[in-house]
């Protein structure tokens, strides 16, 4: 993916990356494992 002029967003200088779809960027986003909780 090329850099911006304006240089990387905070989500990609944390390790973020991105996935275009169509015309869009879209964040690659993971959710966390579950862990069970006591009740």
């Amino acid at each position: 993916m090329e850099e911006s002029i304006m240089g990387k967003s905070a989500f990609e200088q944390m390790g973020g990356t991105y996935r275009q779809e169509g015309d869009y960027l879209l964040p690659n986003l993971t959710t966390p494992e579950r862990v069970p909780a006591g009740i």
